[in-house]
């Protein structure tokens, strides 16, 4: 449909993941990208929010309240 990723044609790329969680059980799940900000050619992606790369860190987490990343994207209309 002509839909791309905001993140990948930006200078940061798209992230290695955008979920890794733990459990009560203390379960480890690998990390994955699941979580995307689509945007077809008539936008222009004008500014892209810097996300963690540390491959060590599981979420929820002191600064991160959710199991997946928090994206962000400013965008116009071109």
């Amino acid at each position: 449909l002509g839909f791309t990723s905001a993140y990948a044609n930006s200078p940061i790329g798209e992230p290695a993941f955008t979920q890794k969680s733990w459990s009560s059980n203390k379960k480890k799940s690998i990390g994955y990208t699941l979580d995307y900000i689509l945007v077809s050619k008539e936008w222009d992606v004008v500014a892209i929010k810097e996300i963690i790369k540390d491959s060590s860190a599981y979420f929820p987490s002191k600064t991160e309240p959710s199991d997946h990343l928090m994206l962000g994207a400013k965008i116009k209309y071109s």
